[in-house]
Parts: C-alpha cells; sequence; structure tokens
C-alpha cells in the first residue's frame, strides 16, 4: 500500500470513527444483514464486542504504515477468531461492511436503519433490521473460587 492509499484510509477511518458507537452499532447490523448465519459468532450484548473492534481498527488504521509491527497482532486475532467459528469468507463479509459504512459516514449519509448502500446506483438499500440475536452463550455464571465460598452482597 502506497504513502497516498494509507493517508486516504487513515483519514476515512477517522471521520467513521469520530461517532464509534453509532458505527460499531450500524456495522454489526450491516453485518447480519449481509449474512445472518454470522450472528451464531457472538454474545447477546455486543457491547464489548463493538468496543474491542472499533479499538482493533484504531490500531490496525494507525499502524498501516508499519504492517511489518502489526502483523503478529493481527495473526494471533485471527488465529483466535478462527477457534471462535470464523471462516475465511466471513473476513469478506466484515470487509464489505466496513467499506459501506465508511463510505456512508464519509460522504454524510444518513445513518439510519436502511440508509446504508453498498452501491449509490442501486435501486433500493439493503436493509438494517434491529432484530434480537439469539442467545449463543450462556449467561455468565458468578465466580466462585474452588478454595473459597461464593461471596454474596446484600441486598445484591
Amino acid at each position: 500500500m502506497d504513502d497516498d492509499t494509507i493517508s486516504l484510509v487513515q483519514r476515512s477511518w477517522a471521520k467513521a470513527a469520530l461517532n464509534k458507537h453509532e458505527f460499531s452499532r450500524l456495522l454489526y447490523e450491516k453485518l447480519f444483514d449481509l449474512d445472518p448465519t454470522l450472528v451464531r459468532l457472538f454474545r447477546v450484548n455486543l457491547t464489548p464486542q463493538q468496543e474491542q473492534f472499533m479499538s482493533t481498527m484504531d490500531v490496525a488504521v494507525a499502524g498501516l504504515s508499519r504492517v511489518e509491527e502489526l502483523a503478529p497482532m493481527l495473526r494471533k486475532l485471527g488465529e483466535r477468531h478462527t477457534k471462535y467459528g470464523a471462516k475465511d469468507k466471513d473476513y469478506e463479509t466484515v470487509g464489505q461492511a466496513i467499506v459501506a459504512l465508511t463510505r456512508a459516514f464519509m460522504k454524510g449519509e444518513s445513518l439510519r436503519a436502511g440508509a446504508v448502500c453498498e452501491d449509490r446506483n442501486s435501486k433500493a438499500p439493503p436493509p438494517i433490521r434491529n432484530r434480537p440475536l439469539p442467545p449463543t452463550v450462556p449467561p455468565p455464571r458468578p465466580f466462585t473460587s474452588p478454595r473459597s465460598p461464593q461471596i454474596r452482597i446484600a441486598g445484591a
């Protein structure tokens, strides 16, 4: 990637990331619209995942001119995602969602449900639905040390 392209990507990401909460929320909605089967990879509460994604993207985009330094971290991240069940084709879908949303942010388009369109010449944008996610992971259990009894806070 040449310096001009790196600069363009970094400026685009900086603008898209101004509203991290909204961007990440819409990203996962777009991702699930593009491939509903990806819902199986995520917990019901996506907030922690959204925050982790945005932080990782910030680091990756900032380090585009130092890819050799980022490669080990990104490789480990990919290995972890493979253990979670991610497939190679899933990364293409994530890329499509990121590009579509970043383009919309760059154009200043409305990002309400249904407003993000991959091809501006298409007649109707694909919908982004606010649908509940099925539970994929059981709720966390209270921590209990094998050496000490579980402590409960009165009134909790």
